[in-house]
Order: structure tokens, then C-alpha cells, then sequence
């Protein structure tokens, strides 16, 4: 039941049906020809015994009113004769009727070899030797036979082609059964396969509206999942910005942007490095293969630094610490996400840190010089209060 519900039925079924309208063309044509033979075989049988009737009146007459005239048209009607007789033969050579038509040739060639001899005897003035010939029992007994089989053969012929038309008609019955079939299988099989069809199509809009629905999903949580990274990207308290292979921006979040003092557009598309990153921070050039940021986006490798500044749009710069991760899919390098923050103010911090540390350290080497003296003045008391016999005034701890 499964292979009626494939494509391979309905072609199977065509191609029955193609095969036996075919066949049954064929079969019309062998008809038609056969028929026409037929009739052939009818006509030339009639023109045969109509001719055959001519010569014996013909002959008849002549020996009756002894008049040679009567038989001028003998050797042009026999001949027709003959020729019938032929074609006759050739139109029932492929039919099993050869013995008979043997016959009625044999039997027409002993009747003209005996009209033979009685026309020499007529056209030799011996009429009645020649009437005596045609009316004698040798010709009278090859005549009854000839015309027994004249119409004995007429009737076999008639039956042949009759047994022929019936199984012609038999299998052209079979035939035109057999294209029926095929049409009513062609019927059936285009049923049941336009069934499969529908069948098919509901399930491809249900399997289409599933996928709908699932990419209207899937679009919504990427919409959800887009709308996230956008708030965490202008949420984020550093500067982040992505970057391709070929070290152009992909994205830029707005502490980025308000830092570097570029819109976005002046930012998406364009060299990074070209546009924030081009020189060193005492103004010398910063070639880009030596930059850690190209370095993440070519190679792969994660950086950290922190004694680096990024250049804004006005052409000032600030110093930055910053990182650079690669971003890899299936093993290959697709980019880089680069945050930094601003360390203007750290630096400054430090600075003011550092120079009161200074102060502080040049106040504590004043305050030991001090204290030195004032140790250096205590003992130079004491000695002098011993040389005059006298008790040492201060204590000095070491």
C-alpha cells in the first residue's frame, strides 16, 4: 500500500498507460491493415471467378457459332486471370492457406492447358475437334473441379480472415481492458497520491508555522538578549569597545564614547588604532604592530596595560589602563573586546601621594638633625660638669 502512495505509482501507472495506448495504436494499425488485405484478398478472389466465368462463356461461344473472333481477348483475360490468382497468393502467403491456393492455381493451369489445345484446333479451322475438347468429360470434370474449389477456396479464405479479425478483436478487447485498467490505476493512484500531497502540505504549513513561531521566539530572546548587552554596555562604568580582525570597531559603548569625545558613527567601521591609539604619550608615533591591542585581534593573545594613554577626538590625550580579549569561534580569532578606564585621577592621587610622602621624609630628616644636636649638646654639658667636679646633668639613652 506504501509504493501506491510514492511518486514512483503514479509514474509506474503513466507509463503503463503510455505503453498500452501504444500497443493499441499498433494494434489499430495491424487492423487497418489487416482489413485492408482482407478486402485485397475479396476483390481479387471476385475479379478471379468473374474472369474465369468470362473465359468460359467466352470459349463456349466461340465453339458454338465457330467464331474465331469470340476468343481474340482469351490470352489478355487469362492473364488477369493468372494475376488475380498471384495476388491472391501474395496477400495469403502469411496465412495457412497454402495448399489450397496450390490447388486452385494447379487446377486453373490443367483447365488452360486444355483450352490451349482446343483454341489451336479452333484457330486450325477443326471446330469440331475443338467444341468436342470443351464439352468432352476431361475438360467438363477439371472444370467442376476448378470451380469447386473456386468456391470452396473463397469460403476458407473468408474463414481464415474471419478467425484472424476475432483474435484481432480479442486482443484489441484485452488492449482496450488493459488501458482501462491503467486509466483507473492512473485514477487511483492520482487519488491517493494528491492525498499524500494535501497531506504533505498541511504538514509542511504546520511544520512552517512551528518554525515561524520558533524564529519569532528566537528573534524576540536575541531582541531580549541584544537589549541587555545594550544596557549592560552603557551601564558599564569603563570604556568598552569591540574590534575586528582587521582592527576596525564594531561596537562602542557611551562611557567610551564620552571619554574619547567621538560619536558613534565617527567610531563604527574606522581604524581604532588610527583614530585613539597613534601615538605614544610623549607625542612620538605608535606603529600598529607593536600595539597589544592589535596584537589580541591578530594572535589572539590577552593583554594587560597600564602605562598607556588613548587619544581624543581634540587631540589631547589621558592615560589609560586597559585589557584586550580575544574573542574566538571554533578555534579562529574573530576580534577583540577592549575595556579601559581612565586613570587621570589615580594618577594624580598618586602624584600628590607621592610628593607628600616626600615632604614628609625631608621633615623626619630635619627632626634627626635636631635630635642629633640636641644629643651632641647634653654630652658636651656633662663632660664640662665632670672636668669642675661637678654631677652630669642630662641622661643620654643610646
Amino acid at each position: 500500500m506504501r509504493f501506491f502512495n510514492s511518486v514512483k505509482a503514479l509514474y509506474t501507472a503513466v507509463g503503463i498507460l503510455f505503453l498500452l495506448f501504444v500497443l493499441g495504436g499498433y494494434l489499430d494499425f495491424q487492423n487497418e491493415t489487416m482489413n485492408s488485405r482482407h478486402l485485397q484478398i475479396s476483390i481479387a478472389l471476385e475479379r478471379m471467378i468473374r474472369l474465369d466465368q468470362e473465359l468460359t462463356a467466352m470459349l463456349a461461344l466461340a465453339a458454338m457459332e465457330q467464331n474465331e473472333l469470340r476468343v481474340t481477348r482469351y490470352e489478355t483475360v487469362n492473364q488477369d486471370v493468372e494475376a488475380a490468382i498471384q495476388k491472391v497468393i501474395d496477400l495469403t502467403k502469411e496465412q495457412s492457406m497454402t495448399q489450397e491456393i496450390s490447388a486452385l492455381r494447379e487446377g486453373h493451369k490443367k483447365i488452360s492447358d486444355i483450352e490451349e489445345i482446343a483454341l489451336q484446333k479452333m484457330r486450325a479451322g477443326s471446330w469440331k475437334e475443338g467444341k468436342d475438347i470443351l464439352f468432352g468429360d476431361e475438360y467438363s470434370i477439371a472444370k467442376k473441379t476448378y470451380e469447386i474449389d473456386t468456391e470452396t477456396i473463397p469460403g476458407v479464405v473468408l474463414g481464415e480472415i474471419e478467425a484472424i479479425e476475432n483474435r484481432f478483436n480479442t486482443i484489441k478487447s484485452a488492449a482496450l481492458a488493459a488501458r482501462i485498467g491503467a486509466l483507473c490505476l492512473l485514477l487511483w493512484t492520482g487519488i491517493i497520491f494528491s492525498r499524500r500531497t494535501r497531506a504533505d502540505l498541511a504538514e509542511q504549513v504546520r511544520l512552517q508555522k512551528e518554525i515561524s513561531a520558533s524564529n519569532k521566539l528566537l528573534e524576540d530572546r536575541v531582541q531580549e538578549r541584544t537589549e541587555e548587552l545594550r544596557l549592560l554596555l552603557q551601564s558599564a562604568g569603563e570604556g568598552m569597545f569591540g574590534v575586528n580582525t582587521s582592527g576596525q570597531t564594531t561596537f562602542i559603548n557611551p562611557v567610551a564614547l564620552n571619554l574619547l569625545g567621538f560619536g558613534e558613527a565617527e567610531m563604527v567601521g574606522k581604524d581604532v588604532h588610527e583614530l585613539i591609539h597613534h601615538s605614544h604619550p610623549d607625542g612620538s608615533p605608535y606603529h600598529k604592530e607593536y600595539c597589544p591591542m592589535n596584537a589580541t585581534c591578530t594572535s589572539g593573545t590577552q593583554n594587560q596595560v597600564n602605562d598607556e594613554v588613548l587619544w581624543r577626538k581634540n587631540g589631547s590625550s589621558f592615560p589609560v589602563e586597559y585589557s584586550s580579549t580575544p574573542i574566538i569561534k571554533d578555534g579562529k580569532v574573530m576580534g577583540a573586546v577592549v575595556t579601559f578606564r581612565d586613570i587621570t585621577e589615580r594618577k594624580k592621587a598618586r602624584k600628590e601621594l607621592e610628593e607628600r610622602m616626600e615632604d614628609l621624609e625631608r621633615f623626619s630628616r630635619l627632626t634627626i638633625d635636631r635630635e642629633e644636636k640636641m644629643i651632641q649638646l647634653k654630652e658636651e654639658i656633662n663632660n664640662i660638669l665632670e672636668q669642675t667636679g661637678g654631677e652630669k646633668k642630662y641622661k643620654i639613652v643610646a
